[in-house]
């Protein structure tokens, strides 16, 4: 539950007087606590909201943080306060794409069916918001040269013409390859993340006769090494990204249509710390990030939190400390409806390696966590929000674990669940057969 302004600041005097009442008479204090609350009153008859103070990892607890705003030492951009926009909720998707070894699969209703044509050979990929197309990248050869092409396939049809030319991926030249793809909410845009690392954004055609795709390329400070993770506003008008610099630290960035940056977490006053994953909230304007506990060239989630592009108004919404000493919050999942956070926790294993905890879900509006029933031999790899609620893959917990920011690509026999969060239902759909 979030704590209004005027709680924040009357609580925050009440401690301060608490530390030094030992040093002034007890009249006094009563006093200044009298004074200090006067000029916040409540509406007759309404109840004060209670700020819960979570524990942190570390076992401190978590205070109320001030008022927040933005730095005021950093100017906003004019395209950042565009993106403060609530934008809509969304559709959920009526079809899902995933992969299982070397072939991709597509799941629509209760049935699972292949998507491409066996022995096609394919790397990065993205569900198109309504579930209908897919952006996959087909590897092929230029010369005897590995090379790749983004190719967007309708549901059930063959790969056609590449959006653009083939480019070669090995070799002096090179091109640096693409490691991931992301649609945007409208589906007239893909945001692609190259190796190297670098950023860019597709304008996909608007059927009007004009280039098929226009590219635009994000410049990115020299000092980044990784891009964690990548997406879209609810508005279409902009990417929010996490990328780690070579120095361990990874910070949240928004960008502009037309490669403009701005860092959101140095813009905050609670300082810029390390970042893990970000989501952004469709009708609400802002971005779910997780805070890492430290910063590493790994990334280690720490608790879930919500700040506006500009960096104020950062709000708790989950503290991983509620799980484990030691929990990590790894994947994020908004809902279309934006009412919802689907996220799975890691916690330390027996030799110090993550360790799969559990799948949950955070109302935002009320700060409920749902937890989500999974097979206990089972890891949660995949989250997709359907019409039906939330869908999720899991494969043994043995399974090989791929530590990039592209989805599950090994071979092992797999489950497919959802779960419906407005009735509590929750079943499995599907599940492979080992070989």
């Amino acid at each position: 539950m979030r704590c209004p302004t005027n709680l924040v600041t009357c609580r925050r005097r009440r401690r301060y007087v608490k530390q030094c009442g030992k040093s002034v008479p007890a009249f006094l204090v009563v006093f200044i606590l009298l004074v200090g609350c006067a000029g916040e009153p409540s509406a007759p008859g309404a109840a004060r909201d209670r700020f819960t103070v979570l524990p942190t990892p570390d076992g401190v607890e978590s205070q109320p943080s001030p008022t927040p705003t933005e730095n005021p030492a950093l100017a906003i951009p004019e395209f950042v306060v565009g993106l403060l926009d609530p934008g809509p909720t969304l559709d959920p998707i009526e079809r899902v794409f995933f992969r299982n070894g070397r072939d991709l699969w597509q799941l629509t209703g209760d049935e699972v069916n292949p998507a491409l044509p066996q022995g096609t050979r394919f790397g990065p990929y993205d569900t198109a918001p309504q579930g209908q197309r897919v952006a996959i990248v087909i590897l092929t050869e230029i010369d005897s040269q590995p090379a790749e092409a983004i190719h967007i396939i309708e549901s059930g049809a063959a790969p056609g013409e590449p959006l653009l030319p083939p480019r070669v991926t090995a070799g002096r030249n090179a091109d640096p390859a693409i490691t991931a793809l992301v649609w945007s909410w409208d589906a007239t845009r893909l945001g692609v993340v190259y190796d190297g690392p670098s950023v860019a954004i597709i304008h996909l055609s608007p059927g009007d006769g004009g280039p098929a795709a226009v590219t635009t390329e994000i410049t990115l400070p020299d000092n980044i090494r990784t891009i964690e993770s990548i997406d879209w506003s609810a508005t279409g008008q902009g990417l929010a990204i996490v990328a780690r610099a070579d120095n361990g630290q990874a910070s949240l960035w928004v960008s502009s249509l037309d490669g403009e940056l701005f860092e959101v977490s140095a813009a905050s006053l609670e300082g810029s710390r390390s970042v893990a994953e970000a989501a952004w909230l469709p009708g609400r304007g802002r971005i779910a990030f997780v805070e890492e506990r430290v910063a590493s060239s790994r990334s280690l989630g720490g608790s879930m939190f919500s700040i506006t592009p500009n960096g104020s108004g950062r709000e708790l919404l989950v503290s991983s400390g509620s799980f484990a000493p030691a929990a990590e919050i790894v994947e994020l999942a908004a809902s279309p409806g934006g009412n919802f956070i689907a996220f799975t926790v890691n916690v330390p294993g027996q030799g110090g390696d993550a360790t799969f905890h559990s799948l949950s879900l955070v109302n935002i509006d009320s700060g409920e966590l749902i937890r989500v029933p999974v097979t206990h031999e089972f890891r949660v790899t995949d989250l997709w929000w359907t019409v039906e609620g939330l869908l999720w893959r899991a494969v043994h917990r043995n399974a090989e674990t791929v530590d990039t920011i592209s989805d599950y690509v090994g071979f092992e026999p797999f489950l497919i669940g959802r779960f419906n969060p407005d009735t509590g239902e929750s079943r499995f759909l599907f599940q492979s057969i080992a070989d």
